[in-house]
């Protein structure tokens, strides 16, 4: 019953990280700041895509809380979690477009000229990634570590 009761409650703080923020967003911003980030990108889509990925990461995280860490199935559970997570924070961070990887361009019409400021931040998604990896190295690490 322990077990099931951690496992719930690292599911909940998560939901609510993963999915209730993002969704709470949508309920709390101004429409006029709506309107304007969807002139941008698609923010309702962006929204609901990581509402999306974060109850499989949520639903993810639950599994791998409930089974031990020395199973295959525990095991599974972790790194699946893992990548998910990873999908999930590059997801966020690249608003939704992983082919631009690290690199935005905000487009400002309705001037004399168009004006398109571009960031660059793709040692930020170098680092998740990096991150990531590590996240599952460690869920192997674990893994060897409760079986011996």
């Amino acid at each position: 019953m322990n077990r099931i009761l951690k496992a719930f409650i690292r599911a909940l703080i998560s939901f609510v990280v993963r999915v209730g923020i993002p969704l709470g967003l949508l309920y709390l911003l101004p429409l006029d700041l709506i309107s304007l980030l969807n002139s941008f990108i698609d923010f309702k889509g962006f929204i609901y895509n990581l509402a999306f990925i974060g109850v499989i990461v949520v639903i993810l995280t639950f599994t791998s809380a409930l089974f031990d860490r020395g199973s295959k199935v525990g095991l599974a559970s972790s790194i699946f979690g893992s990548i998910a997570s990873l999908y999930y924070t590059l997801n966020l961070f690249t608003l939704g477009n992983l082919q631009s990887f690290g690199v935005l361009n905000i487009p400002f019409p309705g001037f004399e000229y168009d004006i398109v400021v571009s960031i660059e931040y793709s040692i930020v998604v170098y680092l998740i990634l990096a991150s990531g990896v590590i996240s599952i190295v460690k869920c192997f690490v674990d893994w060897i570590g409760s079986r011996v």
